[in-house]
């Protein structure tokens, strides 16, 4: 994996080998600025090496509560811009954590609105095989 940038909060990499943007979020609180700008560097770094980018990972099992505008955020804005650069499928690595199960049921309404697959693992490798069993 290349790591796109790296920020207080979290870890953007790219995975060539699963046309994979993965986002690791940090144990720290984080602004909205924090929260947007790994999502947009990897979306701007799919752009400027002209990537294809089937599948996005977000591990969350460390991330703090995201804030409902956050949240709103990257429903209206991020996934939008994802799914028009090419996005066809993503995935949540999570704990059992009841405040990560509200805020990941909340994409999960929107992402099928979209018609953009989501699915929650418990693992980075569970997940890279579930993006593994797709022909793209």
């Amino acid at each position: 994996m290349i790591k796109v940038t790296e920020n207080k909060s979290s870890i953007c990499y790219y995975d060539a080998d699963y046309q994979l943007i993965v986002i690791e979020w940090k144990d720290v609180t984080f602004t909205f600025e924090e929260y947007k700008f790994p999502f947009e560097a990897g979306l701007d770094y799919q752009l400027k090496n002209n990537l294809i980018i089937n599948n996005f990972l977000s591990d969350v099992r460390n991330q703090k509560v995201v804030a409902p505008q956050f949240r709103k955020w990257f429903q209206d804005v991020a996934i939008k811009r994802a799914m028009s650069q090419g996005l066809k499928r993503a995935a949540v690595v999570m704990s059992n954590n009841v405040f990560k199960k509200y805020y990941i049921n909340n994409i999960f309404n929107t992402t099928k609105t979209f018609g953009l697959p989501l699915k929650a693992f418990n693992s980075i490798d569970d997940a890279k095989k579930w993006f593994s069993s797709f022909a793209d």
